[in-house]
């Protein structure tokens, strides 16, 4: 009889058992959606309604740094409309290389009769005249007689900002240079002005690979005055301060005299420079520049084609070996890990090897009056 009234006890305190293990249960789920474990936060929510509103992710240029070496793919082309809403590829499609295939000739341009180089730091602004933008904005040096020059350029700047922070702190004066559809611009070139370096602007230009994605807003050859000019003019307004411009990519573009005239009479209307990086043998770059009365540069060597630390050491030492036979080498890298390690004590050596560390503005060409 005991054994009988205790089974008849117990049934009777299951199902009160069950409904306190149920309560329970469902108190737990409730914490865990609050606490974001089994539904998404409201930022979650929020950033699904900015890819449903603009109907794609950001690119990868507004989001994440570019890839640190070139991502050899096929991929659908991009041209002609390239604009910053533009997605670059699918999620997770591999990603297009933001730079093209650079050469690795060192070139060594022909003299020119009646060309004259810039030797001293830009005299100061004669009463009722003011300086162009390119002799206001160049870092003044005192040049040293008797010392090859060599002028450093680090272009691609801004995308990255852990790695254009490592670029600004490098002993200077180097020219930085900085990509128009970078972020945060203001900021970062301030800090690269308070450094003492020089300021350029790195302006998108059609490369002839179309696996490639050099960004919003590039100028193209096959568009019509008014658009180019209109990229052209807001690339000029990314930043201020930058004594001149160079072509990032742009082996396509750089050949298309049409283009390039209107680029150089926009830079010599506004009192800038024009740097040739060169990314094509028959660029026109300088030529047109020569000709307009522009002040230019033309790039003589790639310091970090090869990603190799080996191999950008060597690329460093035919910049030093052509400064020596020809007093000045135009060399550029990019902010990549490899090659800001090299050139940290690179630069901190240079000058017990008897050379001089310049900024651009101080071996520009000058030209007289077209």
């Amino acid at each position: 009889a005991y054994l009988s009234v205790a089974k008849k006890s117990n049934r009777s305190l299951i199902l009160p058992l069950l409904i306190v293990v149920a309560v329970a249960a469902a108190g737990y789920g409730l914490s865990l959606i609050k606490n974001d474990t089994l539904s998404p936060s409201p930022t979650v929510f929020r950033q699904r309604r900015v890819v449903e509103k603009e109907g794609a992710a950001k690119p990868w240029y507004q989001n994440q740094p570019p890839p640190p070496e070139l991502v050899r793919v096929e991929a659908q082309s991009i041209f002609p409309e390239i604009s910053p809403k533009n997605s670059n590829g699918s999620p997770g499609e591999a990603r297009r290389a933001y730079e093209e295939a650079l050469p690795k000739e060192i070139y060594n341009p022909p003299a020119v009769p009646g060309r004259r180089k810039k030797k001293t730091a830009p005299p100061p602004a004669s009463a009722g005249k003011s300086l162009p933008r390119w002799k206001k904005y160049a870092v003044k040096v005192a040049i040293l007689p008797n010392k090859p020059k060599i002028a450093l350029v680090i272009d691609d700047l801004g995308l990255d900002k852990l790695l254009t922070r490592r670029a600004i702190g490098l002993a200077g004066p180097v020219t930085l240079s900085f990509m128009s559809y970078a972020g945060g611009l203001k900021r970062q070139t301030a800090a690269a002005k308070k450094a003492g370096h020089e300021l350029f602007l790195h302006l998108p230009m059609e490369p002839d690979s179309k696996t490639v994605d050099p960004g919003p807003n590039v100028l193209l050859t096959g568009l019509g005055e008014k658009e180019l000019l209109r990229r052209l003019r807001w690339g000029l307004a990314s930043f201020k301060g930058y004594v001149g411009v160079n072509n990032h990519m742009g082996s396509r573009f750089t050949r298309d005299r049409q283009g390039m005239t209107l680029v150089l009479g926009e830079l010599k209307r506004r009192g800038l420079a024009f740097l040739d990086s060169r990314t094509a043998a028959k660029t026109l770059g300088a030529k047109l520049a020569r000709r307009m009365g522009v002040p230019y540069a033309e790039r003589n060597i790639f310091i970090d084609n090869d990603g190799d630390p080996a191999a950008i050491r060597a690329r460093l030492l035919e910049t030093e070996r052509f400064a020596e036979k020809n007093g000045v080498a135009i060399a550029i890298g990019h902010p990549r890990r490899n090659t800001l390690d090299v050139l940290k004590p690179w630069l901190a050596g240079i000058a017990a090897k008897g050379f001089q560390l310049v900024p651009l503005s101080a071996v520009l060409s000058v030209p007289g009056p077209p």
